[in-house]
Order: C-alpha cells, then structure tokens, then sequence
C-alpha cells in the first residue's frame, strides 16, 4: 500500500512467505496465480508481496491475481 514495512508488523510463529515480484514480469504473473491457488497448503501464512513498482501498477497486479493476501 505504499507504506513503510518493518518486522514489528509480522505476527510472530506463523509462516512467512515473501515473494519479490515485478507487475509486468509474465512469470511472477504465473507465480501469483499459483501462490493464490495453493495458499491453503499454508494456512495462516502471512505473505508479503515485495515490488519496487509504482502504486498503480502494482494496485492493478494485486487486484488481477488476488495478491493482496
């Protein structure tokens, strides 16, 4: 959401998956898909979607693969 990020904001003893990603990149495209289908092989992970893309386009990547999770 464009807001600064620090390790005070994880929940403590769940899982934590972060994926590096890119809004134009085909693959993290296919990657978004898959994490969002398998996201019940880790229940109560906390994914964070890290990106140095501008606001926009990574609102439109979040909002067309469900990578807000």
């Amino acid at each position: 959401k464009g807001q600064p990020f620090t390790h005070r904001q994880l929940v403590p003893g769940r899982p934590t998956v972060v994926i590096f990603f890119d809004p134009d990149c085909d693959h993290c495209a296919r990657q978004a898909q898959w994490l969002a289908q398998g996201k019940a092989r880790l229940p109560g992970a906390q994914y964070l979607w890290v990106t140095t893309a501008a606001a926009p386009a990574t609102a439109r990547f979040a909002e067309a693969y469900r990578a807000q999770g």
